[in-house]
């Protein structure tokens, strides 16, 4: 390549010296290193390449036939000074020290009278005084140190075929130069930098797991970048390893090329940590440059606090202030954003968000750190809560009357939100405030309750009232007209009941489709009756028993009246029963006009007469289609005995008592002697039969009796368990040639709580006095 002809005439001849191997070190200053350039194949038999040279002159005289090794030939015709050459620069910072060959690099042809001479050449930095060498006759290699300094100092070198002829030169010349070394100085470091939002950030970094910071290292050089490497937090990264070329200046290429930092594998929470970048340049000198990166890895943090709602799982019924604190790492807070509901996130107000209305509220907060990410976002934290407001009343509403249970209130309460808690019923009179609570259950989505419709009668207003969990109440009324259904009588008896109630089927003329009317009449208010027609019906009524009685109607004056009444049927309500006898219980159920229900079931419950036992249901009848019934129980003590009915659809229940007089049972179980002298004890033991002692026992006296008389002596307390006792009765001094028959007997005292009535045992005689026999 031709770059212009660079004259020299200044050659002086060198001695020749021993083959050998000749330097020119420069000792390097801070920061400075050495690079070697070899060109050719430095006489190893191998060819090279000749990369940092380039081929110069006067191209009209000379040429370079080969490129490696570097030729030189020509010079037929050239004038004096005339010259082709092959150079080397070296790049600014970097000065060339010394060249040198190998004994047999350099190849030389002189034809004689050629005046041709062949030489080398360099320029000294400083002085800008050029130097340089020729090549001795024969001489086969290049020796700098011959010009005087073995440091030439040079930003150039190069070798050369001239014409020294002041007239010219006639002949032509040929040189080569298979191989040589130039060593070089480089004063200066590489340059080294980092690029990236990592490298280049001026505060806290963070990064979310699978998102890694990017990491580019930079690094150039006149002689190139031959290694590169970062130090990351003392873990080593090494960079590319280029291919090394010293035929030329720069060796090897820039460095350019990137890695992944994960700040969570350096600094799992929060601190620093420092980067370092190095880079090394052809000539050795290395330069780092360092990094501390601040991070936060610490999360973001959100909390709650509800002053005025101590668990927000629980329904209320007010407003709820929520308070809500955001938390982070060294990068501090950088704010938080709020929502209610899911509307429109706004940043966090300073007194709290204030929650109200009916229903369930979601409060959701973001806050965020000063920290950045790769992709410059700041780690965030969120969280939510649920806040429970039920400022509702339960929903509450009465179910129409069924017709197989009219008298049932069924009212359905509902609460979406904290539930309904419990709930009653009351029924008044319409128009007043005299309510009657009504026994109420709560099934979880109604009220239930039963009201007794027998002897009321007109409007009723029913008020049922019922809360939920937070104590919100609503009330709702319905109003019935009482009673519902018709009234049934149950006639129980000990003895058969007779029925003297007979009915006919009349016509009667009724007015029906009427409707009441408010009139004013004077100062009082009437209710009457319109509208409406008249329709002929079948009614069933009683017979009524009808007599004549005189009636007085003044001083001598009489006169005769009917009157009539509807027979009632006739029931024994209590009845003696022996011990140990079964009971025939007799019934009639009938309405309240006397029609007879049959087929209609009766519960038979009965509860010993002692006021302690409960009822307990012993027997189930049906009665029959003139609504009679019969029921055998079994024998037991006094017992009241009840019958109930639990109505119908049309007919109000209705229930019936009886009761039983059974007197107790006592034996005599053993007496001894049978006779004994005056003076002497006679021993008793008896038993009370048929159980239902009372806990703290019952009471027996002993009588001693003569004939028909006899007196009580003592009374046993406290007889229980299996019901036996025993006493002793002694008699005092007589005479012993007179006996005489005395009799004994057991006698129960009555007890409220022992239900048996008074009764005595068997009597049995003692002969007493009179001659022993033994």
């Amino acid at each position: 390549m031709y770059r212009g002809a660079l004259k020299f005439r200044g050659l002086v001849a060198a001695a020749s010296i021993a083959v050998g191997l000749l330097t020119a070190v420069a000792t390097p200053a801070a920061q400075a290193g050495t690079i070697w350039v070899t060109d050719g194949n430095m006489n190893t038999g191998q060819t090279g390449g000749c990369n940092a040279f380039a081929f110069y002159g006067d191209l009209a005289a000379f040429s370079a036939p080969q490129a490696c090794p570097m030729t030189v030939e020509g010079g037929y015709g050239a004038s004096d000074g005339q010259n082709g050459y092959w150079m080397t620069t070296a790049p600014p910072g970097i000065v060339i020290n010394s060249a040198w060959t190998a004994n047999g690099d350099v190849t030389y042809v002189n034809f004689p009278g050629t005046y041709l001479v062949v030489g080398d050449f360099w320029r000294d930095v400083n002085s800008g005084a050029y130097g340089g060498s020729t090549l001795a006759s024969g001489q086969q290699w290049f020796n700098t140190s011959l010009e005087g300094s073995s440091n030439i100092n040079s930003q150039i070198y190069g070798i050369q075929l001239l014409c020294v002829n002041a007239g010219g030169c006639s002949g032509a010349a040929a040189f080569a130069v298979s191989g040589i070394e130039l060593a070089g100085t480089e004063n200066s470091a590489p340059y080294v930098t980092g690029q990236g939002a990592l490298w280049q950030s001026g505060s806290y970094v963070w990064n979310p797991p699978g998102d890694p910071w990017a990491l580019n290292l930079s690094a150039s050089d006149a002689s190139g970048i031959c290694a590169s490497y970062a130090t990351v937090r003392n873990a080593l990264v090494n960079g590319p390893t280029p291919t090394r070329d010293d035929t030329i200046w720069q060796q090897c290429p820039n460095a350019n090329w990137s890695f992944n930092v994960d700040t969570r594998s350096e600094v799992p929470t929060d601190g620093s940590f420092d980067v370092d970048l190095s880079a090394t340049n052809a000539a050795g000198v290395l330069n780092t440059v360092a990094k501390t990166i601040p991070v936060d890895n610490d999360p973001v943090g959100v909390s709650f606090r509800t002053p005025n709602d101590a668990n927000t799982s629980v329904w209320i019924n007010h407003a709820v202030t929520v308070d809500a604190t955001a938390t982070a790492g060294p990068s501090r807070v950088g704010g938080m954003n709020c929502n209610v509901d899911r509307g429109t996130a706004r940043p966090y107000p300073s007194n709290g968000l204030a929650v109200d209305g009916d229903g369930v509220h979601t409060v959701s907060c973001t806050a965020w750190n000063d920290a950045v990410d790769p992709q410059g976002q700041p780690n965030t934290g969120s969280n939510s809560m649920t806040i429970h407001i039920d400022e509702a009343p339960p929903s509450l509403a009465f179910e129409p009357q069924k017709p197989s249970n009219p008298t049932a209130l069924v009212v359905d309460a509902s609460d979406s939100e904290s539930g309904v808690a419990d709930g009653s019923i009351e029924m008044a009179p319409a128009g007043t405030s005299n309510w009657t609570a009504l026994p109420t259950t709560f099934d979880g989505s109604h009220l239930l309750s039963h009201f007794d419709d027998a002897g009321r009668s007109g409007p009723y207003t029913f008020q049922a009232t019922s809360c939920d969990n937070v104590g919100n109440c609503a009330t709702a009324t319905e109003r019935l007209t009482l009673p519902l259904r018709v009234a049934a009588d149950s006639e129980v008896s000990l003895t058969k009941i007779i029925n003297p109630l007979r009915r006919r089927t009349v016509r009667e003329r009724v007015r029906v489709g009427w409707h009441w009317v408010t009139l004013h009449e004077g100062h009082k208010v009437v209710r009457v009756k319109r509208g409406g027609h008249f329709e002929t019906i079948k009614v069933v009524k009683l017979v009524q028993r009808c007599t004549t009685k005189r009636v007085r109607t003044g001083r001598k004056r009489w006169r005769e009246e009917r009157v009539c009444s509807t027979p009632q049927p006739r029931a024994t309500e209590t009845l003696d029963v022996p011990y140990g006898q079964t009971v025939t219980v007799h019934g009639l159920y009938t309405t309240g006009q006397g029609v007879p229900l049959g087929g209609q079931p009766v519960q038979i419950l009965a509860a010993a007469n002692n006021g302690l036992a409960p009822f307990s249901q012993v027997a189930t009848v049906t009665t029959a289609a003139d609504g009679s019934w019969t029921a055998t129980l079994p024998a037991g003590p006094s017992q009241i005995i009840r019958a109930v009915t639990n109505g119908t659809a049309t007919i109000l229940p209705s229930s019936g008592q009886v009761t039983t007089i059974v007197p107790a049972s006592i034996r005599l179980l053993k007496v001894w002697p049978r006779r004994v002298a005056w003076g002497g004890t006679v021993h008793l033991v008896g038993q009370l039969l048929g159980g239902y002692l009372p806990p703290g026992g019952a009471l027996v006296r002993l009588r001693i009796g003569y004939g028909s008389t006899y007196n009580t002596y003592g009374v046993e307390e406290h007889v229980m368990g299996d019901g036996r006792f025993s006493t002793v009765a002694s008699f005092g001094p007589g005479d012993p040639s007179v006996h005489r028959r005395y009799w004994f007997q057991i006698a129960s005292l009555p007890m409220g709580n022992y239900p048996y009535a008074p009764a005595a045992s068997q009597r049995v005689t003692v002969i007493v006095g009179g001659h022993q026999h033994r």
